[in-house]
């Protein structure tokens, strides 16, 4: 049901110990749908994307990262550069090292 889609290293630089990396483990629509819909407390991903700041969305994929749910979104930037965007669904902001 959900694919692994990559890991990213939290913090410092060169190995880093195995509690310091985490998983990005991204859902499929029907997954989304229902974690959603099981959870309304969660932001949709127009009123996260907003919070965020995240600007005009190019995609974006409902993920669990450390044990919370979270959009990643690729998003327009400042002259029209792609930007990728980790966003908590529950409460909006910038999720730090992911």
């Amino acid at each position: 049901m959900a694919a692994l889609v990559g890991s990213a290293v939290i913090a410092g630089t060169g190995p880093a110990p195995a509690q310091q990396v985490a998983q990005l483990s991204c859902m499929s629509q029907d997954a989304a749908r229902s974690v959603l819909v099981q959870n309304p407390a969660l932001l949709s991903l127009s009123a996260a994307a907003q919070r965020g700041g995240a600007g005009q969305i190019v995609s974006a994929d409902f993920c669990m990262f450390n044990g919370q749910y979270v959009y990643v979104i690729n998003a327009l930037g400042p002259g029209g550069a792609v930007r990728r965007l980790v966003i908590s669904a529950a409460n909006g902001s910038i999720v730090p090292g992911a």
